[in-house]
């Protein structure tokens, strides 16, 4: 914010090219499209993941109900004609609908971390003990110590790295800020990431509760098919990924003509490649391929926290605290003293480029090893 109003730049794109540069500027937004594409192929696997246990649950046979064949499905049927839409203008009941998915999620976990029905003795205990490949969804602690830190902690941080991530559309917030000052978008910033910290912590506290070292990626699928505290959690969920879907794509596309864009305009032009992929006559065939390339991902990798992990790590590290500290310290350099920040904030924004660096590449190596 208080880059924003020293500098007068409404978008992150703009306080890059303002203090580093325009030739990188393609760098972020390269990053930022990274970040759209690893959400979008998150939500892909989700929507697979979610819509094959409401299958099962509604007694859909298994050679009918694989996750494959449910992703494709509601991808020509659903995401497609979602994602040719040019204006999303339609689809602003969204951000209701996913609010709402997320509380409710939220609430049924806690309600059933204490009712006890997944503990040893408990009613969806029992359904999971004779579920087929029920065994690795059952709570299990071996791991589980109270204050015990292992090198797993960096795949936490790289994912909340990703969780958190809101710091590429800050100026943006920004500028739409009714009555904005640095100070008030200061206390819009801590009220909203107090509100996601205290929901993360919870769920994740209650989660663990729940399945211990057999919480899944996804904690949709611990539940027992059914569950129908479960089942409506898992209909808020695809009814919401599956809208939602949409404004990812649309940053997937800014980001992809944007990169293009920056690159053209320092000389660079692979062949008309990237001429192509910004001429509106290809826009469709950009979204059709973009949309492609995230299903097959998805297909391909059957555990989205890998994505998540990996994504966290790299692209989280660098939009959340390199990026972000190199603008402002580079910012403080062109406007009056303590517009920006004074000598505090300066040691911390130039410590956080280490640490960021630290916790994306341990939390990279940390992430591929726990799928190895």
């Amino acid at each position: 914010g208080k880059c924003c109003e020293a500098l007068g730049v409404p978008d992150f794109r703009g306080l890059w090219c303002l203090t580093i540069g325009p030739k990188s500027a393609w760098m972020i937004d390269l990053c930022i499209a990274q970040m759209c594409l690893s959400a979008c192929i998150i939500y892909s696997g989700i929507i697979g993941d979610t819509f094959t246990s409401l299958f099962t649950a509604a007694g859909v046979a298994e050679a009918f109900n694989q996750r494959s064949t449910n992703l494709l499905g509601v991808t020509g049927v659903a995401l497609l004609p979602l994602c040719l839409l040019r204006s999303l203008a339609a689809l602003g009941f969204t951000s209701l609908l996913g609010f709402g998915a997320v509380m409710y999620t939220a609430m049924f976990i806690v309600v059933r971390a204490l009712d006890g029905t997944y503990a040893p003795g408990g009613t969806f205990h029992a359904v999971l003990e004779a579920a087929e490949g029920g065994a690795h969804l059952l709570p299990k602690f071996d791991m589980a110590t109270t204050w015990g830190v292992s090198p797993k902690a960096f795949v936490l941080a790289s994912n909340l790295g990703l969780a958190y991530i809101a710091h590429y559309n800050a100026p943006r917030y920004y500028t739409e800020l009714e009555g904005r000052s640095p100070k008030k978008f200061d206390r819009v910033v801590a009220l909203s990431f107090g509100v996601l910290a205290t929901l993360y912590v919870t769920v994740m506290i209650m989660g663990h509760n729940l399945f211990g070292d057999n919480c899944q990626s996804n904690i949709l699928l611990n539940f027992a098919n059914s569950d129908p505290l479960a089942v409506g959690g898992r209909v808020a969920t695809a009814l919401s990924i599956v809208f939602g879907y949409p404004l990812a794509f649309a940053g997937l596309i800014d980001g992809i003509k944007g990169t293009c864009k920056s690159l053209l305009s320092e000389g660079t032009t692979l062949g008309g490649s990237l001429a192509a992929m910004t001429d509106p006559a290809n826009e469709t065939a950009l979204r059709v391929g973009l949309l492609g390339l995230a299903t097959a991902i998805a297909l391909a990798v059957n555990d989205i926290g890998l994505v998540v992990g990996l994504t966290g790590s790299i692209i989280g590290a660098s939009l959340v605290y390199i990026a972000p500290s190199i603008i402002t310290l580079r910012a403080a350099k062109q406007v009056g003293p303590g517009e920006v920040g004074g000598a505090l904030d300066k040691a911390v924004l130039r410590a956080l480029i280490p640490l960021g660096l630290a916790l994306g590449g341990i939390g990279a190596v940390e992430t591929i090893k726990s799928y190895m």
